[in-house]
């Protein structure tokens, strides 16, 4: 017979549960692992230890939950002891990436799994990464995907200000990455141009020799820029949503992102939106 359970949560986190009648107050971790059940005598009922990425090392104890590694912000352990549903997708702890590709993919990696660094970073939307996510753990950082924060955090965002200035990055980034396209094209084509006439001057076989040579060059070029102007956009346009995500959540001051600065109340001179 299944047991009806009820979760209470604080801070967008799960505290404690009541299944069938038994109350459990859940310990975690840093990151927001479930590292003990307490009853309400206080006693430590269930123990557990994981390796990063989230197989369990040491479990003692027989209670049942489903919110195992990092349960207390929403990674759901599904039938399969190794499989746990987090929101967008599911991840497979043991194989230390996600089953399916990410959502908003390119601009983020599509099966990686916390950017590979699982001592530091979450990811309880499942679409996006970021450090602590939960203001209970680090109350400077409460977005989905942010970078460590400054200490202290600055003056609350005037966000109409802080999308506006958003936009602008955003279209930098379109302007730069069409830039580099552009830009590579060209010198393609010189190239080509310069290749033709120097075919078209040389008797045979030597031609034939220079044929393939700038086939080769150019080939080689193409896939250069490629590679380098599609590595331009996903680094400019993860900077991008960092940017959009400090907007949203407001009220604090993003490490490299200096334009934010202009949309505080010191600056703009406008109340910052709660």
């Amino acid at each position: 017979m299944t047991l009806a359970v009820v979760y209470s949560n604080f801070g967008g986190m799960v505290v404690s549960e009541t299944r069938g009648g038994v109350e459990s107050d859940y310990i975690c971790d840093t990151l927001g692992s479930t590292i003990g059940l307490m009853n309400s005598a206080g006693t430590m009922t269930d123990r557990w230890e994981y390796w990063p990425f989230g197989e369990v090392v040491s479990r003692t104890g027989t209670s049942v939950t489903p919110l195992t590694f990092l349960g207390v912000i929403g990674y759901y352990q599904d039938i399969l002891a190794k499989l746990f549903y987090v929101r967008a997708r599911h991840l497979r702890v043991d194989l230390a990436r996600w089953l399916t590709v990410d959502p908003v993919w390119p601009r983020a990696q599509a099966y990686v799994y916390a950017q590979s660094d699982p001592i530091a970073m979450v990811d309880p939307s499942g679409l996006l990464c970021g450090y602590n996510a939960s203001p209970i753990i680090n109350p400077f950082c409460t977005c989905a995907n942010c970078k460590p924060p400054q200490f202290p955090p600055g003056p609350p965002l005037d966000r109409s200000c802080c999308y506006s200035q958003a936009s602008l990055a955003s279209q930098a980034v379109s302007n730069m990455v069409t830039g580099c396209w552009t830009a590579g094209a060209a010198i393609i084509a010189v190239a080509a141009t310069i290749c033709g006439l120097v075919v078209a001057a040389l008797p045979p076989p030597f031609n034939f020799v220079a044929l393939a040579v700038c086939f080769v060059g150019i080939l080689y070029m193409i896939i250069s820029y490629l590679g380098r102007c599609s590595q331009m956009n996903t680094d400019l346009s993860a900077e991008v949503i960092a940017f959009e995500n400090t907007c949203l959540f407001g009220n604090q001051v993003v490490g490299g992102v200096t334009t934010i600065l202009q949309c505080t109340n010191a600056t703009s001179g406008g109340a910052g939106n709660s």
